[in-house]
């Protein structure tokens, strides 16, 4: 387990502090979160859907305020959970935040962009701490807040509700047979990732009877993981 310095747990604290800050300005009350009133609160005048490769992208006006572009194609929640994220940069970073992509401010800006998309205050009365999370509870977050399962577990993960780590296997079938595909690795602040994206898992795998098979309990990784 890596440990996060002091100085980016205090960073880390007052991007949180901001985003609840903003959520109790636009008095925010109910699930799902109203990303439109805090958009605007934060100055974003319009948000259009367009034929784009980005998933979403902060313009100036010229007149003042910002458009936040947002990629037509893209799925609902991804469109919202990019929404949030463009409101992050102008709540943490308004003087540069239709410029500044540096891979530190990206992660704060998810970080907060999971605090507004699901704020933890509501989302803990749905997951009490020290209550077994069951892949039936999960699967509520996404609906009741309109995001997705990985952004579910990202912030279920990173609240403190559950330790561990979430996986999302999809099946899939090809001319040999079937096979499991891992599609998210909600990741945790302070933490190595288990395993990545995309790797694949066969019958006679050594993950394979451990995936397909087990339906409660800890499930323990062979030595080749070291330290984890």
């Amino acid at each position: 387990m890596q440990q996060v310095d002091p100085s980016r747990q205090r960073e880390i604290a007052h991007a949180l502090s901001k985003a609840r800050s903003l959520l109790e300005q636009c008095d925010v009350r109910s699930i799902p979160v109203d990303l439109v009133r805090l958009a605007k609160h934060v100055g974003i005048r319009n948000v259009a859907e367009l034929d784009t490769r980005l998933d979403g992208q902060l313009l100036e006006l010229e007149s003042g305020g910002y458009e936040v572009v947002l990629s037509k194609s893209a799925p609902a929640t991804r469109k919202r959970f990019t929404l949030a994220h463009e409101i992050a940069h102008l709540l943490l970073f308004p003087r540069d935040a239709a410029h500044d992509h540096h891979r530190e401010t990206e992660e704060l800006c998810n970080l907060v962009a999971s605090e507004l998309l699901i704020p933890t205050h509501f989302l803990a009365k749905l997951l009490p701490a020290g209550q077994a999370i069951t892949i039936e509870s999960l699967l509520k977050v996404p609906g009741l807040f309109r995001c997705s399962l990985e952004a579910a577990g990202w912030k279920i993960l990173n609240s403190g509700l559950v330790s561990g780590a979430l996986m999302i296997w999809k099946v899939e079938s090809s001319g040999a047979g079937d096979f499991l595909e891992l599609i998210a690795v909600p990741h945790t602040w302070g933490s190595q990732r288990v395993l990545d994206h995309g790797l694949r898992v066969h019958p006679g795998d050594w993950l394979w009877q451990a995936v397909m098979a087990a339906e409660k309990g800890t499930l323990r990784f062979p030595s080749m993981l070291k330290g984890m």
